[in-house]
């Protein structure tokens, strides 16, 4: 199942995000799918949620690294569930073999309240003001900054 996040206009229902627009572009013209629709409670937070994760993830330059199948790439994902859990939203899970694997809480509005998405969004920002967004001074820069893209997209 794939989430996908829609937002109406005059001329009807268009991708909320850039990655809404990703998961629409792998679908074909005339293509039917089945969806169940939930209202939101406050797209505009969560667009600048993931706008805040997008200017992290550009600013991030990890080391170039390969291994025996070849160079390793950055990811998108990988990333928001990376920062997802250093800011402290994650489950533990065991594996087969006995060992702990961490795994990033779904931010899905179904499944976050809203007071919590607002405590995972300041969270989020010292995770990348610590690992990332070290030119920054603090929370209300960074703010500002998401503000202006925001207004922009």
């Amino acid at each position: 199942m794939v989430a996908l996040a829609l937002l109406k206009t005059q001329g009807g229902y268009v991708p909320a995000t850039e990655q809404d627009s990703e998961v629409m572009e792998t679908h074909k013209l005339g293509q039917v799918i089945h969806a169940d629709f939930k209202k939101m409670r406050n797209s505009k937070f969560h667009r600048k949620f993931f706008s805040l994760l997008n200017l992290g993830y550009e600013s991030f330059e990890p080391a170039e690294l390969s291994n025996d199948h070849g160079p390793v790439q950055k990811n998108f994902e990988q990333f928001r569930e990376d920062v997802t859990i250093l800011a402290g939203y994650y489950i533990q899970t065991v594996r087969l073999d006995g060992s702990v694997r961490v795994v990033a809480k779904s931010i899905k509005f179904g499944s976050m309240a809203e007071h919590e998405f607002n405590k995972l969004y300041s969270s989020v920002i010292n995770v990348l003001l610590k690992n990332v967004l070290t030119h920054y001074r603090d929370q209300a820069e960074i703010d500002e900054v998401v503000e202006k893209v925001m207004s922009f997209a």
